[in-house]
């Protein structure tokens, strides 16, 4: 009787060593294919990076382009528009005092 019961714990033993070896192994390929999936997951964050590191140096690349036009904008307002219009009023002053000339002449 006690043969029997030796063989039945010597075979629960195997089955449990073996189990848990397999389990072992079974532990180790999950862990591997997580490592994989970890790098192709970095990968991924990389190239979403290197996407909105462009998309911030494009929108900044915009938002100078729009101020140097602002600012281009301003100066032509600012510093051109003056002597221009100053330009204008003494012609039309000009032409106003030959206009007024010209429709004594007539009268």
């Amino acid at each position: 009787m006690e043969t029997a019961t030796q063989v039945v714990l010597i075979i629960m033993i195997l089955l449990l060593g073996s189990t848990l070896s397999a389990v072992g192994i079974m532990f180790f390929f999950v862990l591997k294919d997580m490592r994989i999936s970890v790098q192709k997951v970095n990968t991924i964050l990389d190239d979403v990076k290197l996407a909105s590191d462009n998309i911030t140096s494009s929108s900044e690349l915009v938002k100078e382009t729009v101020s140097d036009l602002h600012n281009s904008i301003k100066f032509i307002h600012n510093e051109l528009s003056s002597p221009v219009s100053i330009m204008f009023n003494v012609m039309r002053g000009f032409r106003s005092m030959f206009d007024s000339k010209g429709g004594e002449d007539d009268e």
